[in-house]
């Protein structure tokens, strides 16, 4: 296991601590104990409603999670009363459009110098997952499975057809999407650090 999981995994333990049991949380989330267990020992990123779920389910926050960065508890728009806490309907009305906007989505941090200085080294890009029915649109960022791994690249349609993928740094050639390469996700968030 990669250091960037097993951290991952050490903060979700850390996070469950003793406000719930696995196996009690796995069924609050409608998750397999089996499947659960996997994130929690070997740092998997889960399904987005499922990570949303363990969010939520922990008060703790997405960025933290995933990357280790950040608060690790929600904190923001709750106002305290003597019995109970208040969130906005605005707030969850912004939030369940915001999901249901995104759609399935993960957590991908960019290594290489492809496409900086727009999106460097280590920014964290949140994809979501393509189907065979999305088409591409031009100019946007996607994450393209190669022969050779994943990238993070531009797409620009040709003139000539097709799509041209385009990093955002001058240095590297414009050239014509190979066939074998397959967008699998767009990007739907992208968080530099500066």
């Amino acid at each position: 296991m990669d250091g960037e999981r097993q951290e991952r995994a050490e903060r979700l333990r850390k996070a469950v601590g003793s406000e719930w049991s696995l196996t009690g949380l796995a069924r609050h989330l409608d998750v397999p104990a089996s499947t659960f267990s996997s994130y929690v020992k070997k740092g998997t990123i889960p399904p987005f409603d499922v990570g949303n779920g363990i969010c939520k389910a922990l008060r703790i926050t997405p960025e933290w999670y995933l990357f280790g960065e950040g608060e690790m508890r929600v904190s923001g728009d709750i106002r305290k009363t003597e019995d109970f806490d208040v969130i906005s309907n605005e707030t969850l009305r912004n939030e369940r459009e915001e999901f249901e906007r995104i759609g399935e989505t993960f957590g991908y941090r960019n290594a290489g110098e492809a496409m900086s200085p727009t999106i460097p080294s280590g920014a964290k890009i949140v994809f979501r997952k393509m189907s065979e029915r999305d088409i591409i649109e031009d100019a946007c960022v996607y994450l393209l499975r190669l022969k050779d791994g994943l990238a993070v690249r531009r797409l620009q349609r040709s003139v000539s057809g097709g799509f041209m993928s385009v990093c955002d740094n001058p240095a590297f050639v414009i050239e014509k999407l190979p066939d074998d390469a397959k967008p699998i996700a767009k990007a739907m968030r992208i968080e530099i650090d500066l």
